[in-house]
Parts: structure tokens; sequence; C-alpha cells
């Protein structure tokens, strides 16, 4: 039994390998799902790496030095009625097999459609964060931030601080808490702002101020900083007014368009409701609803009763030109005409139009 015992490890670690095979589009070494629990179950197991994002493991043969790629994903899809992945961990614990959860690199094809979508984002902020972070721009940035606070300070000790002592009185700013007591037995509370004007008044003092040096330099940084401060103040108005509380946004011309339009036909439509409040005009709406034929089938020649409107037409406008001639032959005035002032009706326009 003992001699055995050698060939049957060989045979079923053969059987284990016979389930192998080389992935040379992702260039690693696989193994099918059924061998691993086969190999657990024998022991040919040497240690299993697992990801950290539990999708994928890495097991390791008895005297071998491959390692082979085991999709967990699939595994667990394909094993789900005998426990999963967490059923092959415990057989694993239970063979005494040693397995780590170990950060490996996860090719871009086994990510899902919003990993794929924030990983260009992640990199991109990984890699602002880490250049901010750098030796040079934090030097860079720190200089810059100490020269901007050198220049409020300055500013504020010179021009702010005096123009607010001038214009506000003494009583308003120790109400306000904006100015230390001049008696010793008035109090104040420490506020903002007194801790803001020490801070500048000892930062100033520290400086060598009395130069013609130093003034120059503080007149040039001053233009310097006042100018790049107005075209900061001047773009922000041009992109963001309505926040600033420079008046409302500057309409688009098509939107401007679009109302105008919108207003014509809500104009049209209140008319239209007007006239036919007021009454609908027989001659101008007579054909709107009427349906347009091209080619008719009967023409409007081939009507018998044509004739004979042109004649009651014809004698209606002979009558308009000359009713005495009528009138002396005894006839009376057409139904259609009138004596007197014609009302803004039908039979006026229509005898209109036609005379």
């Amino acid at each position: 039994m003992q001699e055995d015992q050698p060939e049957r490890i060989l045979l079923d670690r053969d059987r284990v390998v016979a389930k192998t095979w080389y992935n040379e589009e992702r260039n690693r070494w696989e193994m099918d799902l059924m061998a691993i629990s086969y190999a657990i179950s024998k022991k040919l197991v040497e240690n299993v790496r697992i990801r950290h994002d539990w999708g994928a493991m890495y097991v390791a043969l008895k005297g071998d030095a491959k390692n082979y790629y085991v999709d967990l994903k699939e595994l667990e899809t394909m094993f789900e009625d005998f426990g999963g992945f967490d059923g092959l961990y415990l057989k694993m614990l239970a063979s005494g097999i040693p397995a780590s959860v170990q950060f490996m690199w996860i090719p871009y094809s086994e990510l899902n459609i919003r990993q794929q979508l924030l990983l260009p984002i992640s990199l991109s902020y990984e890699c602002l964060v880490g250049l901010w972070k750098s030796a040079i721009v934090s030097y860079v940035r720190e200089w810059i931030f100490e020269k901007i606070q050198n220049i409020n300070d300055d500013l504020v000790m010179i021009i702010v601080f005096p123009v607010v002592d001038f214009i506000i009185p003494f009583s308003v700013r120790m109400n306000l808490g904006m100015a230390w007591p001049e008696e010793a037995y008035e109090t104040v509370g420490s506020t903002w702002y007194l801790k803001w004007q020490s801070e500048a008044e000892m930062k100033f003092k520290s400086k060598n101020t009395e130069g013609i040096r130093w003034f120059l330099w503080f007149v040039i940084r001053s233009i310097l900083y006042g100018y790049v401060l107005f075209n900061v103040l001047l773009f922000l108005k041009k992109k963001i007014p309505r926040f600033l509380g420079y008046g409302p946004l500057r309409r688009d011309p098509n939107l401007r368009k679009l109302r105008r339009v919108e207003y014509f036909y809500k104009f049209k439509l209140r008319r239209k409701l007007l006239r036919k409040k007021d009454g609908v005009d027989p001659i101008a709406s007579a054909f709107d609803q009427m349906k347009r034929v091209k080619n008719p089938p009967i023409q409007l020649k081939d009507f018998a009763s044509v004739d004979s409107m042109r004649e009651e037409i014809n004698e209606v406008v002979a009558f308009l030109r000359n009713p005495r001639a009528f009138q002396e032959m005894g006839a009376r005035a057409p139904r259609v005409s009138r004596s007197g002032p014609f009302p803004l009706k039908f039979e006026f326009l229509w005898i209109k139009a036609i005379s």
C-alpha cells in the first residue's frame, strides 16, 4: 500500500494538470473549476493567493512553480448549490492549505461598466493629488501663499485699518468688537477682527518698513495685486453675474427668438378667440375648414346652374350701377341689396366685392 501511494499521488496530480492550459491572450496559466475542488480534496495544493476584490485566485500545486488562475465569479455561479466559494474556502481551511488575500492588479476587461468609467477619473484625481503634494509644487505653493499673505497684511495695515478707523466712530467700533478699549474699566471680547488686526500688526512691525526701497516695492506689489484682482472679479462678473449680484444672466438669442415665436402664436390664438366671440365673418372663414381637392372629378364649369348664377350676379351689378332703370320698369330691388346705409355684414361685403 505504501508503494502504491506515490503512484496514486502522481496519478492524481496528472489528472489535475491535464485540466490546466495556457492562455496566450492573457499570458497566464488557468485551471478548470472542477479540477480545483479535486486538487483540494487530494491535498495537492501548496498555497492559494486570493485577489483583494475576491474576483479571482491563484493556485500553486505541490512540486510546481506555476500559479494557476481561477475565476471565482464563475466558480460562485457554478457551485452555488454547494456553497460557492465560501464552501471551497472552508474546505481549504479544513485541509490546512494556507490562503492569503493580496492586493493585485485587475485587468481592465474584468471591470464592470461603472468601474471602467470611474477608472480614468480616479487615475486623474490621484495624479493631480500626487502632483499637488510633490516637493516642488509644495514649495512653490507655500511661497506664493506666503507672498499673498504678506501683501494682504501690508495692505490692511496701511490702507484698510486706517480707513475703517477714520470712517467708523470709536463707539460704534467698540460695540461691534472692532476696537481695543482705551479705559481700564472697559472690556471687550476677542473677535475675529481684533485677532486678525493683531496678527497683521505683529507681522508688519517685524519688517523693515522705513526705507524707500520697501515703499516702492509695496507700490509695485499693490498695483500688480489690484490688477490681478480686478481681472478676476471682471471674469467672475461675466461668468456668474447672478451669483455675485450683478443682475440677470445674459439671454441666449435663440431663446429670445423662441419666446417671440411663442408670443406671436399666442397673439394669433387670442385674436382668433376674440373674433369668434364678436362674430365670425363668413367671407373670411368660409373656405378655412374646407378640404382642397386636387383634380376634382366634376369641374365647376360642368354645373348647369353656373350660367344662371352668372346672370343673377350680372343683374345685381346692373342694378347697382343704374337702380333707377329697374325702378322705372316696375322691378323691386334684389333681395340681396338694401336701400339706405348698408351694415357691415355679409350682404354689404358681398355687394361691395362684386361692384
